[in-house]
């Protein structure tokens, strides 16, 4: 069970993980809208793919896009779920979204009542079922409220 880590991650020996997160990081001020873009390029039969750290507890995330390159679910078997490090299924259970060529949509009528609750929380994608057999890249962009 091997985690996956987006762009926004590097190697780093002297984490417990073997990765440290060198994405985007700031002082966020409340009310302020962020917008994290990132990509993952690879197969994902794996159970995790971190792609991203919010940079405050009680984020509350108002648009998620997910693309793919190509056809990466070659027998369309693939579901995700998509929330964080603290509630793995918290804004998508089950999501059949990357089947086929198809992409993962989802606004604010869709996330209203969705948001971070802890502070270094991570974006997650976690395979619910099936892989994506081709490797290849995805495509993420997140934008989220500071409370």
């Amino acid at each position: 069970m091997a985690t996956l880590y987006s762009n926004l991650y590097t190697r780093d020996t002297s984490s417990a993980s073997g990765y440290g997160y060198k994405g985007p990081s700031c002082v966020p001020l409340p009310g302020q809208v962020m917008a994290v873009f990132g990509t993952y390029t690879g197969t994902f039969s794996s159970d995790t793919l971190k792609c991203f750290k919010f940079p405050a507890p009680g984020c509350k995330v108002l648009t998620v896009g997910i693309l793919q390159s190509a056809d990466l679910d070659t027998d369309s078997d693939f579901t995700v779920d998509i929330g964080f490090t603290s509630d793995i299924d918290a804004l998508v259970a089950a999501s059949t979204g990357l089947q086929a060529t198809t992409a993962v949509e989802l606004d604010w009528s869709d996330l209203a009542a969705k948001g971070v609750t802890a502070i270094n929380d991570e974006f997650l994608l976690t395979r619910a079922a099936g892989e994506l057999e081709v490797s290849g890249t995805l495509r993420f962009a997140v934008t989220f409220i500071v409370p």
